[in-house]
């Protein structure tokens, strides 16, 4: 943490926050419907929302406090957003740089708890990304968008209408998807979203068949190298 600065941490929340935004932005009508999807901004900060997915990940708040302090209204104003959405729970996301340091008391006092932390690793660009590219990464286009969105459904426990959803990810302005291929078959997936110099590694899958074969690693390692030639 001490070498996180104020800036970075403002930057990587950003991501964060547009990341997230793109996600739930690139639904389709009848996805959202069925399962629920919506989105509001509370201040700087990103309330998304599945109702009908009761998943944590899916109903969250990003971005709360990190750039412009939070206000306690701010978190009544979640709480209406998710209740009037249906969630039937939802968590609140805290950035270690979260101003004021009164969130987390407002927050347990409406009734929240400490769920888990949720790790996010960062590097810059100037280091270097190890090893050789790996021949069977490459990045994919929308004739395997269901292939990744459905992997990525079954990595997750997600209902099939979650297919429609994530594979309309694919294309969307920022984001780049890359998969790793056995032959003709794509088996692995990971994708990269990329705004104002900053991003985001995420939405990473791979067929149980092929697991334990450095494709994830393989993936890793190819969206840091296409970061860093993007950067310059």
């Amino acid at each position: 943490m001490s070498d996180l600065s104020e800036q970075l941490a403002l930057d990587l929340e950003r991501i964060e926050v547009d990341t997230w935004r793109s996600i739930t932005e690139a639904a389709p009508p009848e996805t959202a419907r069925s399962l629920g999807v919506s989105w509001c901004r509370i201040g700087p900060a990103l309330a998304a929302a599945a109702s009908r997915l009761d998943v944590l990940m899916y109903n969250l708040v990003v971005g709360l406090g990190v750039g412009t302090p939070a206000r306690e209204s701010d978190v009544d104003q979640a709480i209406q957003f998710f209740r009037a959405a249906g969630s039937p729970r939802f968590m609140v996301t805290l950035a270690p740089h979260a101003a004021p340091s009164a969130i987390g008391s407002w927050l347990t006092a409406r009734g929240f708890r400490l769920h888990n932390h949720w790790i996010k690793l960062w590097r810059t660009v100037s280091d270097p990304v190890s090893g050789v590219p790996d021949p069977r990464v490459r990045e994919m286009g929308p004739a395997h968008a269901e292939a990744f969105a459905r992997c990525s459904v079954e990595a997750f426990d997600l209902p099939e209408a979650g297919v429609p959803w994530l594979a309309a990810t694919v294309g969307r302005p920022g984001f780049r998807h890359y998969a790793a291929f056995d032959g003709d078959d794509a088996v692995g997936f990971g994708a990269l979203y990329v705004d104002g110099g900053v991003g985001w590694l995420g939405m990473a899958s791979t067929r149980p068949s092929h697991r334990r074969q450095g494709i994830q690693s393989a993936l890793i390692a190819t969206r840091l190298r296409e970061a860093v030639a993007g950067s310059g």
